[in-house]
């Protein structure tokens, strides 16, 4: 993965919107944030984030079970940036994610630079 891509990420994040139309922006966050929380906690649980799911739906219900193990470390009231990008997990349209996003998925469970610390 390119990092011009993480900074073009991290650029239209910088304008704080508040919810995400770009697809492959909105996996990039949630499968980015997951993997951070998952590994500041336990690097032995951090496995492919999210591979199997089939839906917006599902990476959001994940999303909630992955925050409720290992979110401790990241407490709302003293980390903005993570609230922040959970927020923006939280809010997005449902839809049947197809074979590219996918792919993105994968990709980004390869990518060991994280948000929630870059911001």
């Amino acid at each position: 993965m390119p990092n011009s891509f993480i900074l073009k990420i991290k650029e239209e994040l910088s304008a704080k919107p508040k919810q995400l139309t770009n697809t492959s922006v909105w996996l990039f966050v949630a499968v980015n944030t997951a993997r951070a929380l998952i590994c500041s906690t336990n690097k032995d649980d951090l496995s492919k984030v999210f591979k199997d799911c089939q839906s917006v739906g599902e990476i959001q219900q994940n999303f909630d079970m992955i925050q409720g193990i290992y979110a401790k470390k990241f407490n709302q009231k003293r980390n903005s940036v993570y609230n922040y990008l959970s927020s923006l997990v939280a809010f997005f349209p449902d839809k049947v994610l197809d074979d590219s996003d996918r792919k993105l998925i994968e990709e980004y469970n390869n990518i060991d630079e994280y948000l929630v610390y870059e911001m």
